[in-house]
């Protein structure tokens, strides 16, 4: 086992942990939220449905084997960010679950989510792509600007974890369907070697 799996990275920069979610089968995704469901509504001002989406906080993916991966954003090197939750039979010793400040939320919540991401439970990743920001800004230059990391899904659904890529609400890190994502970045976005037409 190699302990830096629990240490938080870029998505390229640890691929060989993005290429063992292909294939497996998503059992189960929970954000892990600041703040209770209606808290999270009244807090991030949206709809009680869009709180799995838009709350502040990371998010769990549990796959099946017993793999479990953690997600979050950091602004200081403009990407998402990804660590293993359990893998390989260990687990991190600062386990989300058992983060008593933290309130989970389920895909599967009827209150909290919408019937979008309920559905993506159940099926399997067949692929996934990283997705970049081009930038003028200087300070950015030497980022990683990983703001998209998207998963596609055996029942032909995709899952886009976004680093500021919507204005509906303040903080860097949500969860998405590629129609929540702002069309302003469009421009700005391409795949990791190819631009986006």
């Amino acid at each position: 086992m190699i302990h830096n799996v629990f240490e938080s990275s870029f998505p390229s920069a640890r691929r060989e942990l993005l290429d063992r979610f292909v294939g497996k089968k998503v059992m189960n995704m929970i954000r892990y939220s600041w703040w209770n469901g209606e808290a999270s509504a009244a807090n991030c001002e949206i709809e009680k449905e869009d709180v799995f989406s838009l709350t502040v906080g990371p998010l769990c993916i549990e796959f099946e084997s017993d793999l479990s991966i953690g997600f979050s954003s950091h602004v200081e090197i403009s990407s998402i960010t990804f660590w293993a939750e359990t893998i390989d039979g260990e687990e991190n010793p600062d386990l989300m679950k058992n983060d008593n400040e933290l309130f989970p939320v389920e895909a599967a919540d009827d209150e909290y989510s919408k019937v979008y991401f309920k559905n993506l439970v159940g099926h399997s990743i067949t692929k996934y792509e990283i997705i970049k920001l081009e930038t003028t800004n200087p300070l950015q230059w030497d980022h990683p600007r990983e703001v998209g990391l998207i998963f596609y899904f055996s029942n032909g659904s995709q899952l886009v974890l976004a680093h500021q890529l919507t204005t509906v609400v303040p903080d860097d890190f949500t969860v998405l369907r590629w129609d929540q994502v702002s069309k302003e970045v469009y421009p700005q976005l391409y795949k990791m070697s190819e631009f986006w037409n």
